[in-house]
């Protein structure tokens, strides 16, 4: 009898805990959220836009469309509009009903209130947008120009609750100026103290039966990534997300634990090449230094081997992907060299611009220095405080520069999300050489092409031939895929992303 009433005992102490931690996910991160705004595209943010928001298609882990908000989606032969038929029986957090209305106000009313126009800048791009109800659940989204990346922009667009943007004293919230997130997602928000802790609970009208798993998930926030990690082992957190590489390192063969390697390039690193400085008018000498760099030693330097070396503009699941793009990930000094050569061996020396206070960009440097110093081109680190290293990067005024790029992910027209593959807002082609002028136009022949290609033969031919225009002019040159990495308990089953490596926690478990 004893026995028994300990037992019984030890299981009432220990079933809160059993319940607590079957029911609820415990995440950390560093730092805490940007804003409440769903289209602020920040790092920080990745947790929670795609858990308390749906999109109208969904791209988990780069592997092709389907569908989320939307049930079916038919694109003009254009390219310039798509009719869109929503899911049936869908409501917000709050009760709103998702139907045509609602697609409407987020494509064309929320704008008017929020400077500037978040949903358009951020989906769309320039591009403006309007909608024609159908019916209630079918809407055409209209667009100004031809969209040939359209199912990548609608797999960013979210359909919010007018309510959220509802301030307490009576306004209207501009860009992050949200106070609270009411969406359509897996979870709902419930709590959130800034700098301490954001707290969700499971969205019990969720469209899809039997998901989340969780019925709560808690995030903390830390303030840097040695106290996350050690929460981590102390098992007071079962899944951290971005932890510094180094820790994904360590933690990658630990019994116990599981590391979690997005390889979608949601974020990629990149060097800026400026066709107009001296000793780089010559697109061979560019083309020598992206065959002289060393991807590999770039991921083993900054990402502790866990990033992607590659120096294709497309991962390999893009349709126009093709393996003469890329270059081993030791590099081929050879190949270089000849290019030097077939150039005339110029005598040339550059600086590499970056910020002062940025590691990562000097280790890149170091990396790249070396390198290149291969080749007979003397790179000369040049760290500026920030705001001069922000000043230059917008003017365009530097030599060469390492950055980071999105737009990697799947068709080859996402490339314009960066500003380097934008050729009329690229100051590297204000008045260059004849060479780069003739470059640009091969480049903006193609992807007017590829934009306009009707046979998917077309298509194929015409965006590879962008991919390939951008090997050719080297003005931007690709080094290694950044991956938002993560660690967790290794009884945590069931963690995806999307194509941008943004976390998708509806199908987690613990085994």
């Amino acid at each position: 009898m004893k026995n028994k009433k300990y037992i019984l005992s030890i299981i009432c102490f220990l079933f809160p805990i059993i319940c607590f931690s079957n029911t609820t996910l415990r995440v950390g991160q560093i730092g805490d959220i940007k804003s409440m705004e769903p289209y602020r595209n920040a790092a920080p943010n990745y947790l929670m836009i795609e858990n308390l928001h749906d999109q109208l298609l969904l791209n988990e882990r780069n592997q092709g469309f389907e569908s989320e908000l939307a049930t079916s989606w038919k694109i003009s032969s254009d390219y310039k509009s798509v009719i869109i038929k929503l899911r049936p029986g869908m409501v917000t957090h709050d009760g709103t009903i998702v139907d045509s209305k609602l697609l409407k106000w987020v494509i064309e009313e929320r704008g008017k209130q929020s400077w500037p126009n978040i949903t358009r800048t951020v989906v769309f791009g320039k591009v403006s947008a309007t909608v024609d109800i159908i019916d209630e659940r079918t809407a055409k989204i209209n667009f100004s120009e031809p969209f040939a990346n359209m199912e990548s922009k609608l797999s960013l667009l979210m359909l919010t609750d007018p309510d959220m943007f509802d301030k307490k004293d009576g306004s209207k919230a501009r860009f992050n100026e949200e106070e609270t997130v009411i969406g359509t997602g897996p979870f709902k928000m419930v709590e959130y103290v800034p700098g301490s802790h954001m707290k969700w609970e499971k969205f019990e009208n969720y469209w899809q039966n039997n998901f989340p798993k969780f019925d709560k998930v808690h995030i903390t926030y830390y303030g840097d990534g040695a106290s996350m990690m050690a929460a981590l082992e102390a098992g007071e957190v079962d899944l951290v997300f971005r932890p510094p590489y180094e820790e994904v390192a360590r933690f990658k063969n630990k019994s116990g634990f599981k590391v979690w390697v997005p390889e979608t390039l949601g974020l990629s690193s990149i060097l800026m090449v400026n066709p107009n400085a001296p000793g780089l008018e010559d697109s061979r000498v560019r083309q020598a230094i992206r065959y002289a760099i060393d991807r590999q030693a770039i991921s083993n330097a900054v990402f502790e081997g866990l990033g992607v070396p590659t120096a294709s503009p497309a991962v390999k699941t893009s349709f126009a992907y093709s393996p003469n793009l890329e270059v081993t990930p030791r590099g081929d000094i050879q190949k270089a060299k000849d290019l030097m050569k077939k150039a005339g061996n110029p005598d040339v020396s550059v600086k590499l611009t970056y910020g002062s206070n940025d590691s990562a960009y000097r280790m890149i440097g170091e990396v790249l220095q070396a390198n290149l110093k291969k080749i007979g081109i003397n790179l000369i680190l040049d760290p500026q405080e920030r705001n001069n290293y922000i000043n230059m990067r917008t003017s365009q005024t530097f030599q060469m520069m390492p950055s980071v790029m999105a737009g990697a992910n799947g068709h080859p027209a996402d490339l314009t999300d960066s500003f380097v593959f934008r050729p009329k807002d690229n100051g590297f082609f204000n008045d260059p050489n004849e060479v780069v002028i003739q470059e640009f136009k091969d480049y903006q022949n193609w992807f007017d092409v590829g934009m306009n290609a009707k046979s998917d033969s077309d298509k194929k031919k015409a965006w590879s031939n962008v991919l390939q225009a951008v090997k050719d002019g080297s003005w931007v040159i690709h080094l290694s895929g950044q991956p938002f990495c993560m660690v967790s308990s290794s009884r945590l089953k069931g963690i995806t992303w999307t194509q941008h490596d943004k976390p998708i926690l509806k199908y987690a478990y613990f085994e």
